[in-house]
């Protein structure tokens, strides 16, 4: 049965052993002694039919969770490959966000916070604050992603581990992948067009890049993660509202407020 992948006919193999040790041997029918001298070979099984139907029911019980997370490992060529599809998969969904998060003339569609009155309070262009509220803005969307995909998402349970997004295959456990989120704006401009770009920051990575066993500041230990992706978001700030500008709107001005930035890419690698 297990070589051939039957895997419920153990299921059902022990309940009839069960079944049938539940009853003295003495009210055993014809069917019943058929069976269990057909089924069940060593001796020592037979004297104890109720401890053979418990090791059964345990080892069905140990498949179905190897199942459940995997069971098998992948060789080289199917973790390539499943790497491969993902990145692909991610690459695409990338392309689609940027005509999510920017009008048509690359502005971004958000232009601040709204409070219950129906106010809208500009955002600012500080760099921590841009990068929360577009990572905030993307999230619906990388749960669609998942969806789509068949996968389950973990965030980080902390600000400061690794990574910003675990997404874990429904089918399989053992199959994980690291996405972080890294936002950075363009500093120079050459020819009246986008020439560097501030760093990304990538944080502190020594302790389980030195031990992927290690579960410090990380969602999984590192060896875990089939594969490691950044999506990075690249913006430029609007130099025309550096100076003082109206921070507070009605909904109905909504079309009057300026975008703090415009976003420019939205990349997987």
């Amino acid at each position: 049965m297990i070589l051939d992948g039957e895997f419920n006919e153990i299921l059902k193999f022990s309940e009839r052993v069960f079944r049938i040790a539940l009853k003295p041997k003495n009210e055993w029918g014809k069917n019943e002694n058929e069976f269990i001298n057909e089924n069940v070979k060593l001796e020592g099984n037979k004297n104890n039919l109720t401890l053979f139907s418990q090791k059964l029911f345990k080892l069905y019980a140990l498949i179905e969770e190897e199942i459940k997370k995997g069971g098998s490992k992948m060789n080289i060529n199917e973790k390539i490959n499943k790497k491969k599809e993902f990145l692909e998969q991610l690459q695409l969904f990338t392309k689609e966000l940027n005509n999510y998060v920017s009008t048509q003339d690359s502005q971004w569609v958000i232009k601040g916070f709204i409070d219950i009155f129906k106010n809208i309070y500009t955002l600012t262009d500080d760099t921590k604050l841009i990068s929360k509220v577009i990572e905030i803005h993307l999230l619906p969307k990388f749960l669609e992603f998942a969806d789509k995909y068949g996968y389950k998402i973990i965030f980080a349970d902390k600000q400061n581990w690794y990574p910003d997004i675990t997404f874990i295959s429904k089918k399989s456990e053992t199959i994980k992948f690291a996405v972080d989120l890294k936002t950075t704006y363009i500093t120079k401009y050459k020819n009246g067009k986008p020439y560097e770009c501030n760093g990304f920051t990538l944080g502190s990575h020594v302790t389980y890049f030195v031990n992927r066993q290690s579960k410090k500041n990380i969602q999984f230990p590192y060896s875990e993660y089939l594969g490691h992706y950044v999506v990075g978001i690249l913006y430029e700030r609007n130099d025309k509202i550096k100076t003082y500008k109206k921070t507070k709107y009605k909904t109905g001005e909504l079309e009057n407020i300026s975008a703090e930035v415009g976003i420019l890419q939205i990349s997987a690698v």
